[in-house]
């Protein structure tokens, strides 16, 4: 069907009630008059008085002045161009929703070519309000002149699922009081040849989601002062080109720019806030009353300018690496609100840099800005991360951190530092006065609390004079700064102080002790960690500071060595000492006389049970140390036997195992560590008695055996380790049974006796968290013994024509260590002191209960130089089969 209208008729074709004009594809439609849809009748949007619906595939042609949709108020207009070949021409001006509402749909490929140059309107008078959905993939609409989305009124265009909008000028909300709004989504386009105004001097809002693509040279957002605009690119695939243009966020009204989730603007350069009185934000992620998001991509070689108004830019997103490359400059606002944000560029902006919540990186020298003054509040934080940078002035209650991968970065403050709590963190490589260190430099004042934590880059420690110059303050130095947690470096304690006379404005690190020492106490009793992994550092009561020079000092004064060495070097000595036994410790009685035979024989299974408690001073005089241990060690003959005239002979095998707890303190810093030492040994061993039993003549005892360990130190407020040793041990021992007395039911001897003995236990070498290195020290240890034993054999009346016999006994002996055991952290050997000679006494019993059960019980003291002293209980448990 076609419906011709000759261009020189006069009357207009005027749809007031539903109006079809269709084709087939082979038909056109030409119209030479003015058409209106929803003239006068009334309508509503769900309910519209005119429809004009074009499908078919045909091809409608309108040539006039002016095209209507909803053009009286209360009255409502519906076009419809639906389908693949389907094509509305017009040349005019299209007024949709002129005073009514108006709706153009553009469906299933149908096309709307806009031709002639000339505007076209949506909601053209206050009130009235306008709908143009672009649906689909092949719908489109060409506009070749102006397309204005809300003159006056209320318009929306909506372009989804493929669909494309094309314009030479797009304009959203164009007078005051005008609403506008452009939805471009899933895959679709839209062009604009020309200037692009979201809110001309009404409101505009323009979202492109889902992996649409929008084309525009000249944005702006906000144009005249009583506008405000907003533009979002959100979602992967997103992306606005608006390459060798600048983009403006608020000209002369109010702009916002939201990047998120994926979403990528591409222009050569952005404003914010252009003129006087204007607002412009730039948001990546959300905004600052959002929820934080994923953040859009921003390219733009020319930067980001802040203009004369009131620029921010809102970093509230989740990416942990967001990098934003464009420089910025002008006169604004910063704010980290959420989410890891690298600035590349050479930022020069005045303003405030707010870091509200989340963390700002450099990501080169100077990318923050030297005129901006910087806030961190608490939970947030400003990386430096090996960077150096200019600021103008810093309030830190967050986290500052110059460390890098390397010392040497510095941070200056031209004005002044307020601390509020906040952290600065620096990297050293912890060594003498020359260190090379991370500093931070204030031209201007301090003032407030500081907490300073101190990265050791592979300092292994040296003696400081004056201290590592760490914050240096050119005018008032009003500021406090303290430690936060340990700074160790090798075997030494450093600690950050205020210098002295002429240096007094500044901070540096010394591990010389401070005027206040420390009174830490005697070490606690190493007991009540109970195999745990040290967290609790308690214990001690006070007592002597000890003393010790510490070694050479160089510039005088105490240098502070830490306690983990006296735990390495006690956790050496346990390993060593742990499964340290002698002949008597496992012999009990050696013979026993079988009850129905009356043969004597000698005892196969033994079982001994013992604990010690230990204190120990180091060599530097400033570690105090004490230990409790326990051993659980049983054994059995494997081969025995007599031989005439050489007496009786046996061979057997041992087990065992044990722990150690130690706690030491240094006397300087009262700072505390706690060892602990858990292992298992094997061996063998052989015996034999010249006159074939204990209580007689001479005797050899040979033990050989291995351990194996696993070692533990918790130091205070530092990262717990853990190290293994092992190694073989090995002894031989001799003496001579004298008989002294002898009566019916007692008789006395007395046994000396000698005992040399080889210990290999050695300590892996062990890299701490920090970078320390750490190596035992008093390797392959020779300990010779020499001692005496007077005991005495026997039972009392009650006993008589029975088994049972009891034999007290009472021992010295001298012992003596060719090595001391110790550590060495970086090459600085500290050792336990006091344990190259030692007096031992001790006292006990051995007595048989049955015919099958025999027990003993030890108590021992041993005292060395410089206060060591062990003390040990044991009890020994033999069983007869």
């Amino acid at each position: 069907m076609a419906i011709l209208v000759p261009l020189s008729t006069q009357a207009a074709l005027v749809a007031s009630g539903d109006t079809n004009l269709s084709s087939d594809s082979s038909d056109d439609i030409v119209i030479t008059n003015e058409v209106s849809v929803g003239n006068s009748l009334p309508g509503t949007e769900n309910a519209p008085s005119g429809t004009l619906l074009i499908n078919g595939g045909g091809l409608v042609s309108i040539y006039n002045d002016s095209f209507h949709v909803g053009r009286q108020s209360g009255t409502a207009g519906l076009v419809s161009v639906e389908g693949a070949g389907t094509i509305l021409e017009y040349d005019g001006f299209l007024y949709l929703g002129e005073a009514g509402y108006g709706q153009l749909d553009v469906t299933n490929g149908g096309t709307v070519k806009l031709t002639g140059n000339v505007f076209s309107y949506l909601a053209r008078q206050p009130g009235s309000s306008a709908l143009v959905n672009i649906i689909g993939s092949g719908s489109s609409v060409n506009a070749e002149g102006a397309f204005v989305v809300g003159e006056k009124g209320a318009a929306i265009l909506n372009v989804d699922n493929g669909g494309r909008f094309s314009t030479s000028q797009l304009v959203l909300g164009y007078d005051t009081g005008a609403e506008g709004t452009v939805n471009v989504t899933n895959n679709s386009q839209l062009v604009s040849t020309g200037p692009l105004r979201i809110g001309a001097d009404g409101n505009g809002i323009f979202n492109v989601t889902s992996g649409a693509q929008v084309t525009s040279p000249d944005v702006t957002i906000g144009t005249f002062a009583s506008s405000t605009g907003s533009l979002l690119i959100d979602g992967s695939g997103t992306s606005w080109q608006a390459a060798g243009s600048t983009v403006t966020v608020g000209n002369s009204g109010s702009g916002h720019l939201t990047l998120a989730n994926g979403g990528a603007l591409n222009a050569q350069a952005l404003i914010l806030a252009s003129r006087a009185n204007s607002s412009g934000e730039l948001n990546i992620g959300s905004d600052a009353q959002t929820a934080a998001t994923t953040p859009g991509e921003l390219t733009a070689p020319g930067g980001i300018s802040f203009g004369a108004g009131d620029g921010v830019i809102n970093l509230n997103h989740t990416a942990s690496n967001y990098v934003l490359a464009p420089s910025i400059s002008g006169n604004g606002t910063v704010n980290v609100i959420n989410g890891s944000t690298t600035l590349t560029g050479a930022n020069t902006y005045s303003g405030n840099t707010s870091v509200l919540g989340g963390e700002l990186r450099a990501g080169a020298e100077n990318s923050f800005s030297s005129a901006s003054d910087f806030t961190v509040d608490s939970g947030a934080a400003l990386t430096l991360d090996g960077f150096s940078q200019i600021i103008k002035s810093l309030d830190n209650a967050g986290t500052v951190s110059l460390a890098g991968s390397q010392s040497g970065t510095s941070l200056t403050i031209t004005g002044d530092y307020t601390g509020n709590n906040g952290l600065l963190v620096f990297n050293s490589a912890l060594g003498g006065d020359d260190s090379a260190t991370d500093r931070l430099i204030v031209t201007g004042n301090t003032s407030g609390t500081t907490q300073v934590q101190i990265n050791n880059l592979g300092g292994t420690g040296a003696n400081t004079i004056n201290g590592i110059e760490l914050i240096s303050v050119g005018g008032n130095s009003a500021g406090e700064f303290t430690e936060a947690g340990r700074i160790v470096a090798g075997a030494y304690d450093y600690h950050l102080e205020r210098g002295e006379g002429s240096r007094s404005s500044n901070w540096y690190l010394s591990n010389k002790a401070d005027n206040g020492g420390g009174d830490g106490g005697d070490g606690g009793d190493g007991g009540d960690n109970g195999g745990g992994d040290g967290g609790d550092n308690g214990g001690g009561d006070g007592g002597d500071s000890g003393g010790g020079d510490g070694g050479d000092n160089g510039g005088g004064g105490t240098v502070t060595y830490r306690p983990e060495a006296g735990a390495y070097a006690n956790n050496m000595a346990a390993s060593n000492r742990m499964f340290d036994i002698r002949l008597s410790d496992r012999q009990l009685e050696t013979q026993y006389t079988d009850p129905l035979t009356g043969e004597k024989k000698l005892t196969s299974m033994w079982l001994r049970n013992s604990g010690g408690h230990t204190r120990t001073n180091d060599s530097s005089g400033q570690l105090k140390t004490q230990e409790n241990s326990y051993t659980l060690m049983m054994g059995g003959d494997l081969v025995s036997g007599n031989a005439t005239h050489l007496g009786s002979w046996r061979f057997g095998a041992l087990a065992g195992y044990g722990y150690s707890r130690s706690n030491t303190v240094s006397d300087v810093t009262g700072y505390r560590a706690k060892g602990q030492v858990e292992g298992y040994t094997t061996g063998l061993y052989a015996s034999w008695y010249g006159e074939g039993n204990d209580l007689a003549g001479p005797y050899l005892d040979t033990l050989v055996q291995y351990s194996w360990f696993t070692n533990r130190v918790n130091g205070e407020d530092i990262a717990g380790e853990k190290y293994d040793a092992s190694g073989l041990q090995t002894s031989i021992e001799g003496g001579w049974v004298l008989g002294l007395s002898r009566s019916e039911r007692m008789s006395w001897y007395l046994k000396p006796n000698a005992q040399i003995g080889w210990s290999g236990v050695k300590a892996d070498d062990h890299r701490e968290a920090n970078g320390s290195l750490v190596q035992s020290d008093g390797n392959d240890n020779v300990r010779t013994r020499l001692g005496v034993r007077l005991f005495g054999a026997g039972h009392s009346s009650i006993d008589d024509g029975n088994s049972r016999e009891f034999r007290p006994f009472i021992e010295a002996n001298w012992i003596h260590n060719s090595e001391r055991y110790g550590v060495r952290m970086d090459d600085v050997a500290l050792t336990q002191a006091g344990t190259s000679n030692i007096g031992e006494m001790q006292l006990g019993v051995e007595g048989k209960v049955t015919p099958q059960l025999n027990i003993n019980g030890t108590i021992g003291q041993q005292i060395g130089d410089d206060s060591y002293s062990n003390t040990g209980i044991a009890l020994g448990l033999k069983y007869t089969f």
